[in-house]
């Protein structure tokens, strides 16, 4: 019997720790929540990006989603990975330098129907000067980067 509850224990230890990482994938800073509380699907629906609110949250991996309507919340549903934005949230001109920065949730842009977030207004200047090779090149960098990098032994 006790070993049966060590063993469960054990598997609720790595599961928690596995949700955990898959939450440092995404720019979700200190309230776990993606793109500030910004609504994911009003960036591909409405004129400007909309805030979301609690009534219509989401937490998918460890990472809280709001969503502006309950219709943006069921879109999601249907089709989460078209609207999650690029690079886990992250700043696309930072993933192409090969870093994972923080992000403006109002400085952004669609392409090919993808969502890529800039650090600020000035970072996504530099960003579309030559967009879709930093789309190509950050496309390449983000998988050596989006997990986070194992503690030292």
């Amino acid at each position: 019997m006790a070993l049966g509850r060590c063993l469960l224990l054990l598997l609720l230890v790595a599961l928690l720790n596995a949700g955990a990482a898959l939450a440092e994938e995404f720019n979700i800073g200190p309230e776990r929540r993606l793109l500030a509380g910004y609504d994911p699907v009003s960036y591909f629906e409405a004129p400007e990006p909309e805030r979301g609110v609690r009534a219509f949250r989401l937490v998918r991996d460890g990472v809280e989603i709001l969503f502006a309507s309950d219709e943006n919340r069921a879109r999601f549903l249907a089709d989460p990975e078209h609207y999650l934005p690029a690079y886990g949230g992250y700043c696309s001109f930072g993933v192409r330098m090969g870093q994972r920065l923080g992000v403006d949730p109002l400085a952004y842009r669609i392409v090919d129907d993808r969502l890529f977030l800039q650090h600020d207004p000035g970072t996504q200047r530099v960003w579309r000067m030559s967009e879709r090779r930093n789309i190509a090149i950050a496309d390449r960098v983000w998988p050596q980067i989006a997990e986070p990098t194992a503690a030292p032994e």
